[in-house]
């Protein structure tokens, strides 16, 4: 389990330090790789972590990698080509 949260470390150290949602991202997996370091008991691991059973947890961590690859790929944090319609980015839409 912490291979995949070394990797999608790693994968995020890549990305755009001014996007926000990357260092929300990091300090998650961050948290997560030091109780998976620190904690031999699955039991406990699976409490301390709180996002139900362990291999739910890789599955999660897999998928967040495959998002953070993605993300790179179409460079998100990237401004826009051309500018966004009026209102485009107001709720409730109008």
């Amino acid at each position: 389990m912490s291979a995949h949260h070394l990797v999608y470390l790693h994968k995020l150290c890549t990305l755009s330090d001014s996007v926000c949602m990357f260092c929300l991202f990091q300090l998650i997996t961050e948290e997560r790789l030091k109780i998976v370091q620190t904690e031999p008991n699955v039991e406990k691991l699976e409490e301390k972590i709180d996002c139900g059973q362990v291999e739910e947890v890789i599955i999660q961590a897999q998928r967040e990698l495959a998002l953070a690859r993605a993300i790179m790929h179409w460079q998100a944090w990237e401004p826009l080509v051309e500018e966004a319609p009026l209102n485009q980015w107001k709720w409730p839409p109008l």
